[in-house]
């Protein structure tokens, strides 16, 4: 069995105080919850403005606005458009209508039979005469010179 050590106490060289001290906080300072404000006489209310940001805000606006006012002209456009489009569908029909009328009012067989007792000929059966036209030089312009001398001899004439 292992001896245990013996447990001697120091009491020879012990004194009231000379043990190490426990360690203790310091008391922290307490500070005021608040603090109420200094008055500074005659302190003057300044706001600033910068111009830049203001000019660049305007700029915003007007450009908002002039987009505004193009989308709404471009909107009176589209139905001008569509107006107009409806307008030209209607007249082509108009334009196929009178047309079936057109050729369902004369006889194709009657207009040959007159022209025949007309004395015309088909076209096929015609004789082809070509002609050259002589197109006339153009007269060369007068110079510039001749122009001015022109005015003025009609201005102290």
């Amino acid at each position: 069995m292992a001896q245990k050590p013996d447990i001697q106490y120091i009491t020879q060289f012990y004194a009231y105080g000379s043990e190490a001290r426990a360690l203790e906080l310091r008391p922290s300072i307490k500070k005021k919850k608040f603090t109420l404000p200094t008055a500074a006489p005659d302190q003057k209310v300044r706001v600033l403005v910068d111009p830049v940001a203001w000019a660049g805000i305007v700029v915003a606006l007007v450009l908002v606005a002039l987009m505004a006012v193009s989308v709404h002209s471009y909107l009176h456009a589209c139905s001008e458009y569509e107006a107009v489009n409806s307008y030209v569908i209607d007249q082509q029909d108009t334009f196929v209508v009178n047309q079936l009328e057109y050729r369902k009012s004369y006889d194709l067989d009657d207009v040959w039979e007159k022209a025949m007792a007309l004395g015309m000929i088909p076209m096929e059966e015609a004789e082809v005469i070509a002609i050259a036209p002589v197109i006339p030089e153009p007269e060369p312009e007068a110079p510039w010179w001749e122009n001015i001398s022109w005015f003025m001899r009609g201005l102290f004439a």
